[in-house]
């Protein structure tokens, strides 16, 4: 037996971010961590490189990190800033709108009168139906006969 073998996927190119990528997307992970009021991830996201975890790694934690770099706090800042524009947003659209009741009437049922050629029809695709299953299992025996 020969296998061909199969081709394996291709592999994306992940261009390596900047060092001051990497720090912007860390600052925005804790600013964001501490807007929410969660508690820093221990893990670092996969496009962060060594050398950026090594800088965090020196002083100590990611939290005394952030707290260290130029921008953290006005960052801060501007993520409770629209956070709480959201909310304010939200909180209006609740308001604002009242709720309208829609009463639905009752729908009237209308009674079709028989239509002789709908029925034709609907007998007629009826009678091919039947006589498409009795040639299937015709054809259904004669393949078990085959078998034996």
């Amino acid at each position: 037996m020969n296998k061909t073998k199969s081709a394996k996927k291709a592999a994306k190119q992940i261009m390596p971010l900047s060092l001051s990528a990497q720090r912007k997307i860390l600052l925005n992970i804790a600013a964001d961590a501490r807007v929410s009021n969660r508690k820093q991830g221990l893990k670092f996201p996969k496009n962060i490189g060594d050398e950026v975890q090594q800088d965090v790694a020196r002083i100590g934690t990611l939290e005394a990190w952030v707290s260290k770099q130029a921008g953290f706090n006005e960052l801060v800042k501007k993520k409770l800033q629209k956070k709480q524009e959201r909310e304010n947003r939200k909180d209006k659209s609740a308001i604002a709108k009242p709720l309208e009741v829609v009463v639905k009437r009752p729908r009237t049922v209308h009674k079709q009168e028989p239509n002789s050629k709908r029925i034709a029809l609907l007998k007629s695709e009826i009678a091919q139906a039947q006589e498409f299953i009795r040639c299937a299992e015709k054809e259904i025996k004669r393949l078990q006969g085959e078998g034996d």
